[in-house]
């Protein structure tokens, strides 16, 4: 019996993190079916949850499928939304408190979480006393096409490629 107990615990489980999904792709106008046909299959056995940490209902869903497996977290930073998210408005600003405490619950489940420069890096390391790795400029130099510039134009043409973080406002 306690096996039968345990197993329609789980088969709960799983159905409440499809649920929440369901609720992000309703409310978020995002595409769920690939990740709620991931869940239901009982061979899915992932290694580790990735994520960019977009929202509060995705650190919940990364929470309790990290939880469900018994699985890692990789949390990739890809701007300071830490430190900026909801401060421009003062009726929101406690969303901030909230999402920074879901972030520290996702570095817990983590070996490392993943900045996207050496001062972001360095910066997140003494503000909040996890490891980071820098990864930035993956595709090297030589994979880039100069963009052809007519002769006699005087135009100057600017293009960034970057992320935004570290003061960004």
């Amino acid at each position: 019996i306690s096996k039968n107990i345990k197993k329609t615990r789980k088969n709960t489980f799983i159905l409440a993190i499809i649920q929440r999904i369901k609720f992000l792709g309703e409310n978020c106008y995002v595409d769920i079916a690939p990740i709620t046909k991931l869940l239901s299959d009982k061979n899915f056995k992932p290694d580790v949850v990735y994520t960019f940490g977009a929202n509060q209902a995705v650190h919940n869903i990364c929470l309790a499928v990290a939880k469900y497996y018994d699985i890692r977290i990789v949390l990739h930073y890809m701007d300071n939304w830490r430190e900026t998210m909801y401060l421009n408005n003062p009726y929101l600003s406690a969303l901030n408190t909230k999402i920074n405490h879901s972030a520290e619950a996702l570095e817990a489940r983590s070996v490392s979480s993943i900045v996207i420069s050496e001062g972001m890096r360095k910066a997140y390391t003494e503000k909040y006393k996890h490891k980071y790795r820098a990864i930035m400029n993956c595709i090297g130099d030589q994979d880039f096409i100069e963009p052809q510039i007519p002769k006699n134009n005087h135009t100057i043409n600017i293009v960034y490629a970057g992320g935004l973080h570290l003061s960004r406002n």
